[in-house]
């Protein structure tokens, strides 16, 4: 059995790096803005759906570049792209593969 579970990703301010803490197993399968009150971004994860999920967690590097700057994609996995419509701003997100 599995869970989907919802986590914020912070817009980070200069070096592009965003740590997230996620279960471990936890598999990412969509990327996207939401608003609650500020336009926020978030992603997604299938986490197993154990009851000791939440004892089992560890830090994940997302990286979240704007469109039209310039980065490296090497050991990088693409997660998706994200439009926060009310900022008009567009984001890149990828995972740092382990």
């Amino acid at each position: 059995m599995s869970i989907i579970l919802k986590y914020e990703v912070p817009i980070p301010d200069k070096d592009f790096l965003s740590l997230v803490v996620l279960p471990a197993g936890g598999i990412i399968r969509h990327v996207a803005s939401q608003e609650w009150g500020d336009e926020k971004m978030f992603i997604w994860v299938e986490s197993p759906g154990d009851k000791d999920w939440a004892t089992k967690l560890y830090m994940r590097k997302i990286w979240v570049f704007p469109t039209g700057e310039p980065f490296d994609p090497a050991e990088k996995t693409f997660l998706g792209t994200v439009i926060m419509r009310r900022e008009g701003l567009v984001w890149h997100l990828y995972e740092e593969k382990p």
